[in-house]
């Protein structure tokens, strides 16, 4: 917006024949005085402020989850990730400083030997069940029902250790698949990396 200078509105004045040039000094100064209290009480047109903590573009994130499905995130500074349960990794988009929103469906993993995992990705319902060499349990994942995903090696490998205790007619309590392996015969027990299993009743 331009402003005029005061001497550019004397002189159209002057023009206009509304000011004498014989009128007072002091007139003139009342006169100007009034002009510039009109023209600071009048609104200045101004831009616009960017919204405070906007800057530039917003970036858009999305990962891709189980069955084709998405999420993303619209946000200044953002990262994704795919899922994938190969390696038991659930998908997520997430915004800088802020909490991942995550694929609707977590991988289903269950635990096996030496610290391995067999884990696969489920759009519905997940059974799992953890490796567990002292009871010969065959660790599995399932989705909805469907076939049986076992882990690497189905059966339970002894490892170097091995402890037993006879348990009169009853079957003995053993250590097999262990690190650590410990008899326990006064007390008619085992013990197998520091767990305790003993004879349901007497022992021999």
């Amino acid at each position: 917006m331009k402003r005029t200078g005061l001497g550019g509105i004397l002189a159209l004045l002057l023009c206009l024949g509304l000011v004498s040039l014989e009128a007072r000094g002091d007139d003139l100064q009342r006169f100007f005085a009034q002009m510039q209290r009109e023209a600071a009480s009048k609104p200045v047109a101004r831009r616009p402020a960017k919204p405070s903590g906007v800057i530039g573009e917003k970036a858009f994130c999305s990962a891709l989850c189980e069955g084709g499905t998405t999420v993303s995130v619209n946000c200044s500074s953002c990262t994704a990730v795919d899922q994938n349960c190969s390696v038991n990794q659930r998908g997520y988009a997430q915004c800088s400083g802020g909490s991942p929103v995550y694929c609707p469906y977590p991988c289903c993993t269950a635990q096996c030997q030496g610290g391995a995992t067999v884990s696969v990705g489920c759009t519905g319902s997940c059974t799992y069940v953890d490796q567990a060499c002292p009871y010969e349990e065959e660790g599995y994942v399932q989705c909805n029902g469907g076939d049986r995903v076992y882990c690497p090696s189905t059966t339970c490998q002894p490892q170097a250790c091995h402890a037993s205790v006879g348990c009169g007619d009853d079957d003995p309590v053993e250590c097999e698949g262990f690190d650590d392996c410990q008899s326990l015969p006064g007390f008619c027990a085992v013990r197998c990396d520091g767990i305790f299993y003993s004879c349901p009743g007497l022992c021999t």
